[in-house]
């Protein structure tokens, strides 16, 4: 794809892919488009190596004050292993926003010239977009170009960021827990040979130096075994090597594993309320997940349900949100725990990691003449 006037731009058009379109005998052609002089136009003709060339086609640049370009504000994470099927969810803003947020297909991504799923919008708005990727297997490691953009309208909606694919031995279900530990997940090893069921007592998962706990063996075939894995406590934070090795057994497997601070509660008021409920608690916490809405959490008070009115604000090291409590499970007085859980996570062992509690007492609600006949006497 070649510019017919290539003054106007800062470098060659770059064509990433080439495929077949929906209509029969139709060709889409993607192009890496290079900086230009504001608000030329500019045209383009597609050479073919047979036959006619295609043109001339005509884009027209805007300028930066005309056109506020999507950006990505925050992924969930920053790299996964070329062997693909992991879920990133990553935070637009900026980005057109979709009204049926069920329409995943009106979205596309690509990993360069590969093809990735879009498995949901969480939520789109003029702010902000936030969708779920699951990453496509990849057959080298290193950075990858991502492109996301409106399947309508990919000229003016696209938004581009990096992806580091790792080599990685091990594919984790879950790839990061808290300091706290004790979170239990599904990893599948390689290159051991059959492993019997009960040998999962024999391995080890060495998590950068600190040792986790290999508790159950799903399944085992030749050279891979699907492994339940327990978290450590630590005081480690950022990226280790979760290494997998048997006492037994030839062969290792490793992959890498983030500890992130664990959430916590630190300032939750009132601490008390009646025991009839219905008041309003702020709950203010650090390191907990990011949350859209009320409706992505979870609470329960001592096991009576009560429920989020109102996200105050949320990012990656505080979120505010307002709660309001239930009546008393027992229908008096007393301390219980509640517990703040967010739901947008796949299994209810990580939604239950990332949760977090505080204590709250139920105060003995003293009676009160709520009205009196006659209310006067000779």
């Amino acid at each position: 794809v070649n510019a017919t006037d290539p003054s106007l731009l800062s470098g060659g058009v770059a064509v990433l892919g080439v495929e077949e379109g929906a209509a029969a005998g139709e060709l889409v052609v993607r192009c890496l488009m290079p900086a230009a002089v504001a608000d030329a136009t500019v045209s383009f003709e597609v050479l073919m190596s047979s036959g006619p060339n295609l043109g001339p086609l005509t884009v027209t640049y805007a300028s930066l004050s005309a056109l506020a370009a999507p950006r990505v504000s925050h992924r969930s994470r920053l790299q996964s292993s070329v062997l693909g099927g992991d879920s990133v969810s990553v935070w637009i803003e900026g980005f057109p926003p979709v009204a049926d947020i069920g329409a995943v297909a009106s979205i596309t991504v690509f990993f360069e010239n590969t093809r990735a799923t879009v498995s949901r919008i969480r939520s789109s708005t003029a702010d902000r977009t936030v969708i779920d990727i699951v990453t496509p297997a990849v057959a080298d490691e290193g950075n990858l170009t991502v492109a996301i953009y409106r399947s309508a309208d990919p000229s003016s909606t696209a938004v581009t960021f990096l992806h580091l694919f790792t080599k990685a031995s091990a594919s984790l279900a879950v790839d990061r827990a808290s300091t706290a530990g004790g979170l239990v997940f599904e990893a599948t090893v390689y290159g051991f040979n059959t492993l019997p069921l009960e040998s999962y007592t024999t391995m080890d998962a060495d998590f950068g130096g600190v040792s986790g706990a290999v508790v159950g063996m799903v399944s085992s075939e030749f050279r891979k075994a699907v492994l339940l894995v327990e978290s450590p406590a630590t005081s480690l934070t950022g990226q280790v090597t979760l290494n997998f090795t048997s006492r037994v057994f030839s062969g290792s497997s490793a992959a890498p594993f983030t500890f992130y601070p664990a959430a916590e509660v630190s300032v939750a008021r009132p601490s008390h309320g009646p025991s009839v409920g219905g008041n309003t608690i702020v709950v203010e916490m650090t390191a907990f997940p990011i949350t859209e809405s009320p409706s992505d959490l979870r609470v329960s008070f001592g096991g009576a349900a009560g429920s989020v009115s109102r996200v105050v604000i949320s990012t990656e090291s505080r979120t505010v949100v307002e709660v309001v409590a239930p009546p008393s499970a027992s229908g008096g007085p007393g301390t219980v725990v509640a517990t703040i859980t967010p739901t947008a996570f796949e299994t209810e062992g990580e939604r239950a990691h990332r949760a977090v509690s505080f204590a709250y007492t139920f105060d003995k609600v003293s009676p009160a003449v709520l009205s009196a006949a006659p209310s006067a006497a000779p």
